[in-house]
């Protein structure tokens, strides 16, 4: 599990956005790592942060251990038309 905090009411939430028949894609930000799936039916996608990337929460880290994992800064660019979503990233690599 990625977010041991978890979404308060996240349960209701994904209940809610499945039966929303407008609901076709999920953008999540703030993880930290790049990932896709699908959530009760529902596509998803998050992406790294475009600054520092956090650890993984295996080991457990806190604010006093934390160090930035050694992973590149990440923007992701969507693409939604009215029958598709793509979702394109791209790693910011810093200069040597």
């Amino acid at each position: 599990m990625q977010d041991q905090d978890r979404l308060k009411d996240g349960d209701r939430l994904l209940s809610i956005l499945k039966s929303a028949p407008r609901t076709v894609y999920l953008c999540c930000g703030h993880v930290h790592r790049t990932m896709s799936g699908l959530v009760r039916g529902i596509p998803f996608s998050t992406i790294r942060s475009s600054l520092y990337q956090a650890p993984p929460p295996v080991p457990d880290w806190t604010w006093d251990s934390f160090a930035p994992a050694k992973e590149t800064a990440q923007f992701a660019i969507l693409e939604v038309s009215q029958h598709h979503v793509g979702v394109h990233f791209h790693d910011i690599r810093a200069h040597d």
